[in-house]
């Protein structure tokens, strides 16, 4: 089984110095309150961001398990992975892909 509290803290802890805190915190109390703790081993959950600053966690049977709308965490979350100091060069490769493929 996955504990999730750890992973959100470390999310938080990238998203508050692009975002501010108290977004932050309203981003973490919502996805929080959405995850199943423990997850089971296996298990996915995804994170959906919109253009108009709306995040959803759904689990892995598509359902929506939290929503919350904070423009500037949808922000924080394309520079903390796409940016150019992202965290995953994989992923923003893997999205460059995708594009020149679109």
């Amino acid at each position: 089984m996955e504990e999730w509290g750890g992973k959100v803290d470390a999310l938080t802890e990238q998203i508050a110095p692009r975002a501010g805190t108290p977004q932050s915190d309203t981003f973490a109390a919502a996805i929080t309150g959405g995850l199943r703790n423990p997850t089971p081993e296996g298990s996915t959950t995804t994170i959906h961001l919109d253009p108009d600053g709306a995040i959803s966690v759904l689990d892995e049977t598509g359902l929506v398990t939290a929503h919350v709308v904070v423009p500037a965490v949808c922000d924080a979350f394309l520079d903390i992975y796409l940016g150019a100091g992202g965290i995953s060069p994989t992923t923003l490769e893997a999205v460059k892909a995708g594009l020149e493929k679109f």
